[in-house]
């Protein structure tokens, strides 16, 4: 229809979506120029993703499809529908991988890769797995798994966010999935989250009825060898779930109904939302609130707004997990001897790693470029076992 209007085109577009007809994602600029004239094609992919049956079966694919609800991209491509549209155009397995995800149905591993070849995970799998019974047990010390698979003298570290109830389900996922990271073990229910690394620390997170009736609790728990360790990992969780919620929820961030608690060792919740951007020394205030965590500063200073804060709290929290488990391990894995030499007049630092039997260095230096003040800006950690050193 030549003589047809821009304005009257859009309208009967917009009739025609309302109908059923058609599929036009009018107010979101990635699909403004995609009709999809074959609706029950996108129910059909839907359906093959989210209700995809995979109980029976085996391999390595299924396994983390099993574990935690993680979809790899080479399985995508081998499901009937999908496999087809690959055949056609790859473009279009992105394009309908992005309207999934659009649509809240799926999420990247990883939020920092390109969704168009990257794995997806698919939280309907976890409320297959899932009792959503447990949404009604409130996490506690006594009820948890972690105490099934940590040391008996490892610290536990609790936080725990109020949500109102219409947002708490979507609100869970979002977080959970922000908390993916590709070295660290994970295994995700409908309303539980678990993951952990051996020997470093073990974290469940959990959805459930708070016991007002009004709000759900959004509960983290992480074990790990001491204290410090243990809030340290906390403090991950804690940023992920604050980025969620300045991206998704930045009206709720000021909201009355958000309440954020530390459970101190007594078990009593104290309320943090307060703290947040609070102007003063920290050690006046944990005269007056000695329940405080080690290090608490991140969080009054909203550490998640800062990416260069995070990427220096991020490597110093690393470092400091490594030198734990190289000096006070009963079975390590890697020697015990490291030797650095540094030029005095300035060059590549060379790193050496010694046998534990003969005390030799058998291979080639390990030569590193760092800056004329990399000894000074990190003297922490240069001071461990100095006296073993040859």
């Amino acid at each position: 229809m030549p003589d047809l209007q821009d304005t009257d085109c859009r309208e009967i577009l917009r009739i025609l979506h309302q109908l059923g007809d058609v599929l036009w994602y009018e107010d979101c600029e990635e699909f403004e120029d995609w009709i999809i004239l074959e609706p029950s094609l996108v129910l059909a992919l839907v359906r093959e993703v989210v209700y995809h049956k995979y109980e029976d079966a085996t391999g390595e694919d299924y396994k983390e499809l099993w574990s935690n609800g993680i979809l790899p991209h080479s399985l995508l491509l081998r499901l009937k529908l999908w496999k087809c549209l690959a055949g056609i155009d790859m473009t279009m397995v992105q394009k309908f991988k992005h309207l999934l995800h659009h649509l809240n149905l799926v999420y990247p591993v990883n939020d920092l890769d390109k969704l168009d070849e990257a794995d997806i995970i698919v939280p309907m799998y976890w409320k297959m797995r899932g009792n959503t019974n447990t949404a009604h047990k409130p996490l506690t010390r006594q009820d948890t798994l972690l105490e099934e698979n940590v040391h008996d003298d490892w610290y536990f570290a609790k936080w725990r966010y109020s949500v109102p109830i219409a947002i708490s389900d979507v609100l869970f996922v979002n977080f959970v999935v922000k908390c993916y990271r590709p070295y660290v073990r994970c295994e995700a229910r409908d309303t539980r989250f678990e993951c952990s690394v051996r020997r470093e620390f073990r974290a469940a997170i959990q959805l459930s009825t708070n016991t007002t009736g009004r709000l759900d609790d959004i509960t983290i728990e992480v074990a790990a060898p001491s204290k410090k360790f243990a809030w340290a990992e906390m403090r991950y969780y804690v940023i992920a779930m604050e980025q969620v919620l300045e991206k998704d929820y930045w009206g709720l961030c000021k909201h009355a109904k958000l309440k954020r608690f530390i459970v101190d060792d007594q078990e009593i919740d104290q309320d943090v939302n307060n703290l947040i951007g609070k102007v003063g020394d920290e050690a006046r205030l944990r005269q007056k609130a000695p329940w405080l965590p080690p290090d608490f500063t991140w969080f009054i200073q909203c550490a998640w707004r800062k990416p260069e804060v995070l990427d220096r709290l991020h490597l110093q929290h690393r470092l400091e997990v490594l030198k734990n488990l190289v000096i006070t391990s009963q079975s390590n894995s890697l020697p015990s001897l490291w030797t650095l030499s540094y030029p005095k007049m300035g060059g590549l630092l060379e790193l050496r790693i010694h046998s534990d039997f003969s005390g030799n260095c058998c291979h080639k230096p390990l030569k590193i470029e760092v800056t004329d003040n990399f000894f000074a800006t990190h003297s922490d950690f240069f001071q461990v076992r100095l006296s073993d050193c040859v």
